[in-house]
Formats: structure tokens, sequence, C-alpha cells
């Protein structure tokens, strides 16, 4: 995935130096400026295989790409649709192949068993060592504690530093020891092993087969929850949006293991409420006496600034005019004054 990713990447960078190549004018100090930084790119992407990060046939779309920047200029536009279909149907056909989408999230019997077992309300799921890692898991539509490579807030990853581990070089936080308490916390319901797996403790088999073994725990706490109220009915209408009824007879703290990060947002009887930090990653909140109808979502600032940002864009692009290149021809009499302009696009 590594090698995938700087593939793209450096491909990208040279696809924007040609395009810029492509519509430049017939200029040679534009030409050398354009060509100054291809040399770079194509020197860093060969850099690359000093580290073994590319393949032998990747320096044959090197060399073209190279033979194809000192090509005349009427012969470019083929040339880059020649390179394209190399790219895509020669050389990368065999490291990116493609497959059947029956293959992509082959039915497995043990989620099968898992979703006849699911209860109502929003849980997670994790597996064991190495079996059933996060990116399995969002294929079918399942919630695990793991984040999948640095895709995860600091606090919340500091906190699974207590009860996983990862090698050296590796993103992929392992659970090895199913009876964690934080385990409890997280809202874990169901555990997949290996098909030998045996976590003990708490865990109750539930399916056992070729595939691997499914284990469940119903004392694992609930994703919101409060030590001297009910937190009942908790619903998981849209991502990243819950929405509970809790019952108190005092004010009192809920607790959850939903991680506070920016855009996070409670209300309680429709007025949003201030949030608490639980366990340095995690969102709290309080409610008063008596029954409270609570929701919280998640509203990032930054993803409503992008849209009016996106927005404002395309009305520019629609009312502002294209500009034209206007010229004036005046014209003079025997004397040298002027005696009439005329402007033309």
């Amino acid at each position: 995935m590594a090698n995938d990713k700087l593939r793209f990447v450096s491909i990208f960078l040279l696809a924007v130096v040609t395009a810029k190549w492509l519509d430049a004018p017939a200029d040679d100090a534009a030409n050398v400026w354009i060509a100054s930084f291809a040399v770079i790119f194509l020197a860093l992407y060969v850099y690359t295989v000093r580290f073994h990060l590319m393949r032998p046939i990747d320096l044959l779309g090197i060399a073209a790409i190279g033979i194809f920047l000192f090509l005349p200029k009427r012969f470019r536009a083929w040339g880059a649709a020649a390179l394209a279909c190399v790219e895509l149907f020669a050389f990368n056909a065999g490291f990116n192949a493609l497959v059947d989408a029956k293959y992509f999230r082959p039915p497995l019997p043990i989620v099968e068993a898992l979703h006849a077992h699911e209860p109502h309300e929003p849980f997670r799921v994790a597996g064991l060592n190495w079996t059933f890692l996060p990116n399995a898991s969002a294929q079918y539509g399942l919630e695990d504690v793991r984040g999948s490579d640095p895709m995860a807030f600091a606090d919340y990853d500091r906190f699974l530093q207590r009860f996983t581990i990862a090698e050296s070089g590796s993103w992929v936080r392992r659970i090895i020891d199913a009876n964690r308490p934080e385990l409890d916390f997280l809202n874990v319901r169901f555990l997949i092993a290996e098909p030998d797996g045996m976590p003990g403790g708490r865990w109750r088999l539930i399916y056992s087969g070729s595939d691997g073994t499914l284990w469940e725990n119903p004392t694992s706490l609930p994703r919101f929850f409060a030590r001297a109220a009910s937190v009942r009915n908790i619903r998981n209408p849209a991502p990243a949006e819950f929405t509970m009824t809790v019952v108190s007879s005092a004010p009192t703290l809920v607790e959850s293991s939903e991680p506070l990060g920016p855009g996070r947002r409670v209300y309680v009887n429709g007025h949003r409420v201030s949030l608490h930090h639980i366990d340095d990653a995690f969102i709290g909140f309080e409610v008063p006496a008596g029954v409270s109808d609570v929701r919280v979502v998640y509203r990032p600032v930054s993803f409503y600034v992008s849209c009016v940002i996106a927005l404002l864009a395309i009305i520019g692009m629609a009312v502002i005019p294209k500009g034209t290149d206007k010229s004036v021809y005046a014209t003079f009499d025997s004397s040298g004054f002027q005696t009439s302009a005329n402007t033309s696009g």
C-alpha cells in the first residue's frame, strides 16, 4: 500500500507538470521553467528505487514520460493519451489487478451469525490478535474499536495504547488480552477470533466454524451510560449521530465511549450543553433532573467553511465575466489631433 500511494502521488505530480506543459505558450523561458520542475519530480521518483519501492518496469514509465516532454507540441496530446493507457492497462494492470466484486466482501457465516445476535442499540466489535482487522470491519458495516492507519484522534489513540500492541513500523493495533476492562468500557459486544481462539473470561461462544469463532459479552457497557440515572433507547440514526432518553432523579453526568473531537455537539431538550472530557478522550455531559431527550451530533466547522468556499467559487465563476482582449483604434486628422476612438473585442 505504501508503494501504491507513493506511485499515485508521483504520477499525479507528473501529470500536473505535463498538463501545464501542454497548456503553456510557445515560450522558451516558460518551457525551461516547467522542464526544471519535471526533472525534479523525475529525480525524486527514480530515487525511490533505492528503497525498493518501485518495480523495474516502473522505470519504463519514467523513460516514456521523459521522451514525451521533448516531443513536438503537435504530438503531445496523442502522446499524453498513449502514456495514460500504457500506465493504466500495462504497467499497472498486475499491480492493482481487478477482481470480481464478490471477492471484495464475500459473505461470511461468522458475520451473518453476528448480525443474527446484534442488539438494537449501537455496539462495537473487535478482533483478537490479527483476526478481522479494522478495514475488514468497515467493509461489513461493523464498528471496530481500533482505527485504521493514522486516521484516529491522538487522545483516543493514547487510550488504545493501554490495552493494544503494535510492532514498530505498523499502525495496526492488536488486542491480545480480550479481558481488559477497557473493552467493556468501549462497548465491545462481540469478539471475533480464529477457529481455535479461546479468549476465556466473560466471553460466551455463540458461533464456531472454519471462518472463525464468535464470542459475545452481554455485560459490556452501552455507548452512553450514567452511574446515577437510566439511559434508554440509544439509537444511531445517522453516522456519528446518537439519540437517547435519560431519566434521572437529580442532575447527573452522562458518560460515553464516543471520542470527543472537534465538531462534537450535544443537545439536551433542544438546548446545546457544554461537554466534559471523560478519561481525556471521550464525551461527557450533564442532564437535569427528570426526563431528558438527548441528541449527540458531529458538526465540524471546517466542513461548513469548505462548503461556503466552494459555493462562492461556483458563484464567482458564473457571474464574473471572462476577460476579453480589447484593442483601441484612434483616428487622427491631418494636424495630428484625435477625432474618434473605437474599441473592439
